[in-house]
């Protein structure tokens, strides 16, 4: 009896390493197909610690050896362990689906892993009926074929079906050659559908599109993603990818690099009605140019404005239109306007320079320029005017030799006048007993305009003597900022302009400004004395004094 229990104990002991034998298997799940119709592969290895990796680190299956005949798709890997009844300890998988190049018999080669072999599998890739018009393709192209440097490059990728569509995906990412496509400017651009009538069928199209912007001239490619495929009736294909080649040409000698590659469009709003001497009038351009976001010129090159006309430019505001057929960067231009005088002015034109791809050679666009009419002011006249106007009459109606002051005599009378203002300062200087707080080193103080307030707000938030000045100070340090440039103009507009909004509609603009500035740290050193207050010509104060020195 316990003889033949040991003899049953052996005999299970010898069969155990064939029942646990590990095994390396290869399937398709079919022999036959259509071109561009998919094939699935399957690797198997069961009862083995091995684990099948076909990518990532250290892989031990070498799937490139498809390559020449089989466009291959994303391998996947999984593992399950199994150890009822002794149907084995692991079961290691991958699986790749397998697109046909062309049609004929392929054979799978064996695989091998650990001394273990797989079988050759054959495979026939079957004639295309060419009666029969596809269901699914894809067209690509640009509608550029030569392009220049930094010229819009619009690459697009249109999906035709007439069976309904499960889903549809981009298989990879785009690329570039020689320089990659995260080196570039590029914009992946809103999908659009369309319907298309092919040979008297019905195909719906789904335009996927890139902005790509070349910035070197030579030899440039674009490869298109795949896409894969799965109609409503569960079956996939894959469309494989596609390139573009592209000579890229340098723009030709004596054109700037930085200038607008493609024809901009400049427009304007509606000119201000009248302008009135010391008054400002605002002015509005918008230039759209096929360029990168926020490449346009942060302000408006080559405007020169008559003597009387100061102008104030704002900088651009920026936003991006994206369509199917490319991007857009726009820029909004603000022009404020003051007349110094009152009569007619020529306003010059405004031109932008840019490079015309279909010509070959720079051009300009243009806003034409204007005549303006400036009614004279209701403010007094400045002291400047009327003594032109005095020295006028008194040349044509009076003695004028006997008026007539010299280089030696206009240098007496003005030096007497500094003098009696010196003295007249120095008669109304505080003195120790004033109670009034001192103004510490360095601070720049402000004119008080009780019948200004809110001017006088932003000027001492700002320290500054000019609400021009302050602003100009602040945008140095805070250029993307609308608050204060927003409260600026207002005020300017409500004070000097013929805006008809109240204070009471204004003070809160202004009190929001003047809290931004307060708790904005301020990056000029406030420590640092006024070169022009009298206490830094001082003998205590004059190393601390930085002059302009000039040349000479």
């Amino acid at each position: 009896m316990v003889r033949r229990l040991l003899l049953t104990l052996t005999g299970c002991l010898l069969l155990m390493p064939a029942a646990w034998a590990a095994e390396f298997h290869a399937s398709v799940d079919r022999t036959q197909l259509k071109a561009h119709e998919p094939l699935l592969f399957t690797l198997t290895l069961i009862n083995s610690d091995t684990r099948l990796r076909a990518q990532g680190v250290d892989p031990n299956v070498d799937l490139t050896v498809l390559g020449d005949n089989f466009d291959l798709g994303r391998p996947k890997a999984s593992t399950n362990y199994n150890i009822y009844r002794g149907q084995g300890r692991s079961t290691s998988e991958l699986k790749v689906e397998l697109f046909p190049k062309r049609r004929g018999h392929f054979t799978i080669p064996a695989f091998t892993i650990g001394g273990l072999h797989t079988k050759p599998i054959r495979i026939e890739v079957l004639k295309k009926d060419t009666a029969l018009p596809d269901e699914v393709f894809v067209r690509s192209g640009t509608r550029v074929q030569s392009p220049w440097v930094n010229q819009q490059v619009v690459a697009y990728m249109d999906l035709y079906h007439r069976v309904a569509l499960k889903s549809a995906s981009l298989g990879s990412n785009l690329e570039t050659e020689p320089v990659k496509i995260d080196l570039l400017p590029n914009w992946k651009l809103p999908e659009k559908t369309r319907h298309e009538t092919i040979d008297g069928l019905d195909y719906e199209v789904e335009r996927t599109a890139w902005s790509i912007f070349p910035n070197r001239a030579g030899a440039f490619k674009i490869e298109l993603p795949d896409i894969w495929v799965v109609t409503q009736e569960g079956n996939k294909l894959r469309l494989p990818q596609q390139t573009l080649e592209y000579k890229v040409k340098a723009l030709p000698d004596g054109v700037p690099a930085d200038i607008i590659v493609g024809k901009p469009q400049l427009t304007a709003q509606p000119f201000p009605k009248s302008f009135t001497q010391y008054e400002l009038s605002e002015w509005t351009l918008t230039l759209k140019a096929p360029v990168g976001v926020t490449e346009l010129p942060r302000l408006l090159p080559g405007i020169a404005l008559p003597a009387a006309l100061k102008l104030f430019p704002d900088p651009a505001r920026h936003h991006t239109e994206q369509a199917n057929g490319g991007i857009m960067d726009v820029a909004d231009y603000t022009l404020s306007i003051m007349p110094l005088a009152a009569g007619e002015f020529q306003l010059p034109a405004i031109r932008i320079p840019f490079f015309d791809p279909e010509l070959g050679k720079a051009a300009l666009v243009e806003v034409p320029g204007r005549k303006i009419h400036v009614a004279a002011s209701d403010l007094p006249i400045p002291a400047s005017n009327i003594t032109n106007d005095t020295s006028k009459k008194t040349a044509v109606g009076g003695n004028a030799s006997s008026i007539h002051m010299g280089p030696w005599q206009i240098s007496t009378v003005v030096l007497a006048l500094l003098w009696l203002a010196t003295l007249y300062l120095w008669r109304r200087r505080p003195t120790q007993n004033d109670t009034e707080p001192k103004a510490e080193a360095g601070a720049i103080t402000t004119p008080k305009d009780e019948r200004q307030p809110l001017q006088q707000q932003l000027l001492t938030a700002m320290r500054s003597r000019t609400l021009e000045q302050g602003l100009q100070r602040w945008l140095e340090q805070h250029p993307d900022d609308r608050v204060v440039l927003d409260a600026v103009r207002t005020v300017q507009r409500l004070y000097y302009g013929h805006d008809t909004q109240t204070e009471a509609e204004v003070a809160a603009q202004v009190g929001e400004a003047v809290a931004l500035i307060k708790q904005t740290p301020d990056q000029i050193d406030n420590n640092q004395p006024d070169p022009w207050q009298a206490e830094s010509f001082s003998p205590g104060k004059r190393e601390h004094v930085q002059f302009m020195k000039y040349p000479g």
